[in-house]
């Protein structure tokens, strides 16, 4: 014997809403077979059906599941699910059968999880001998009741704040339902809102198709102050295209500076400190695609994660290890297109704000500029343009400093800025990540590092002053290759009068024409969607040739 026992209910003619629902095709499985796939992988459990129909007892049986006949008088729809565990566990008890605890399910929450489900058994016992499912609803009806916080199990009777429904989803401890006519106030568990599909149209089944086809991608991604949110910004864009799949969000320990954007996106995120974690982390999830942002990959890492049998993309990876990769977009890069390796301006993922808006005209005299290193500027080349500024008595010009919310000196810039207000600089600064795009919009031309903030300049036609703020990124050569603007060697990042220089000949009208209209002949609109296609299209040509 074992210690606990699930019970599907199905009945022959399904809901009130769907007919013979139980036993609807998605994808070429009747909808009952999701929920015994589920229960039948449960340790130490028995599962039973409970039905009235012929048809979903054989299918039943078929899959390896005991079924016990359900009488009519309890295929109503307003039928109790304690009278139908009552009569359950009372048919198994004269079989001398005898379980500990019994979990009702109904087919129409294919997506309960093996999770969930012990989550019930563990929360059941003599003290707790009935537990409801429930989740919230912000619609009211009868069948409504009020929560009084946001504990995950509680009593019934003490929900009086927010609005939750009931579904047919509950647990019972065996003994004292069989023996006990009048059950204690029962509590009630909450059902995980991933877990919640209610299928009662025609468009609820579609939907659930579409989950079940939806591929799992696991993205690895670094922010640091060392090397910026670039990464972060990037993948956010993009899986903004990849809405249907199952994403979860791999970030290392050391390196998580800006997980907190994919938490307000509602994404799943985990980190680890060693590949034995990260190996832990994929072996769970199963991916069918991993997503790698971390900058140059090494040959023992992508090794390590061909192991793993997915599929592999890289992003801005100039590393040994790239070449074990499925596929490599390097937008910042220029060099051969290889088979599986794509470079230059047509793969930048630009953030939707700036896809929104771009300049249509220059003044022909400047009058503000943009001042923007990323959001950590590490070397702070910020402090370092704002001395040239107050140096050159620049006075005449509106500057706009951009700060990013993990720049480690804000403190000492906003002070600086102030004291340059009071000498009668026109100085302001913003620490809001949002609408950067207006700021970009707005401005005659702008000093900038050159990293991903190139391309959205160019989207906005801004013609740029731009400063490598390390090495790495003195091997960008978009802007010096269609010349966009003024760009500086890292070795001259720190030529003040290189700089002076640069600014006094952005002042110049034809100087920023020339540059604005060269940037009228790029169009970078649909970047992200254009690599998002290319991956899922590789993606299923590679699964159909295997």
């Amino acid at each position: 014997m074992k210690k606990n026992i699930i019970v599907i209910m199905a009945r022959a003619k399904g809901s009130k809403y769907v007919s013979r629902q139980n036993l609807t095709l998605i994808n070429s499985k009747p909808l009952i077979y999701y929920v015994l796939k589920t229960a039948s992988s449960i340790n130490n459990t028995d599962v039973y059906v409970s039905t009235d129909s012929n048809e979903i007892k054989e299918y039943s049986e078929s899959q390896g599941v005991n079924v016990i006949y359900r009488p009519k008088s309890l295929t109503k729809d307003n039928t109790n699910v304690k009278e139908i565990a009552h009569d359950v566990i009372s048919t198994l008890k004269n079989q001398n059968k005898v379980y500990e605890k019994c979990l009702l399910l109904h087919p129409k929450f294919p997506l309960i999880t093996k999770k969930t489900i012990k989550k019930f058994f563990l929360k059941t016992s003599e003290k707790i001998p009935i537990i409801f499912g429930y989740f919230d609803d912000m619609h009211r009806d009868n069948s409504f009741i009020k929560l009084k916080n946001n504990l995950e199990l509680q009593r019934i009777s003490s929900m009086e704040k927010n609005i939750v429904k009931f579904e047919k989803i509950a647990s019972f401890y065996c003994k004292t339902l069989t023996t006990e006519r009048q059950i204690q106030t029962p509590f009630a568990l909450k059902i995980p809102d991933a877990e919640i599909l209610s299928l009662y149209t025609y468009h609820d089944f579609g939907t659930f198709e579409k989950i079940l086809n939806r591929k799992k991608i696991l993205v690895r991604v670094d922010g640091s102050n060392k090397i910026g949110l670039g990464h972060v910004y990037n993948m956010l864009t993009l899986l903004n295209n990849l809405r249907n799949e199952e994403i979860l969000i791999v970030i290392h320990n050391s390196k998580k500076l800006g997980y907190k954007k994919f938490k307000e996106h509602l994404f799943d995120v985990k980190f680890f400190k060693n590949n034995i974690e990260l190996e832990k982390i994929i072996t769970s999830f199963k991916p069918d695609i991993i997503f790698n942002d971390i900058l140059n990959t090494s040959v023992n890492y992508m090794k390590f994660l061909l192991s793993k049998n997915a599929f592999i993309v890289n992003f801005e990876d100039r590393g040994p290890g790239r070449k074990f990769a499925n596929m490599v977009f390097n937008p910042i890069f220029h060099g051969k297109t290889n088979r599986n390796e794509y470079f230059g301006h047509r793969y930048v993922c630009l953030r939707e704000e700036f896809q929104f808006w771009t300049k249509k005209s220059i003044r022909k005299k400047a009058q503000k500029a943009l001042i923007t290193f990323g959001g950590t500027d590490p070397t702070n080349k910020t402090e370092f343009i704002l001395k040239i500024i107050e140096n050159s008595n620049l006075k005449n010009i509106e500057f706009m400093v951009l700060i990013g919310y993990a720049f480690a000196k804000q403190t000492r810039i906003k002070k600086y800025i102030l004291n340059l207000q009071r000498s009668g600089f026109k100085i302001s600064y913003s620490d809001k990540s949002d609408f950067i795009a207006n700021h970009m919009k707005d401005a005659d031309f702008a000093l900038c590092s050159n990293g991903r903030t190139v391309f959205e300049l160019t989207k906005m036609r801004t013609p740029m002053i731009v400063i490598p703020v390390n090495k790495n990124e003195n091997t960008h050569h978009f802007i010096k290759k269609y010349s966009l603007g003024f760009q500086l060697d890292y070795k001259n990042s720190t030529n003040e009068d290189l700089i002076k220089n640069y600014i006094n000949k952005m002042l110049d009208f034809s100087t920023r024409k020339k540059f604005f209209n060269r940037m009228k002949e790029f169009n970078m609109q649909n970047g992200a969607t254009d690599v998002t296609q290319k991956i899922l299209t590789s993606f299923s040509k590679l699964s159909n040739d295997t």
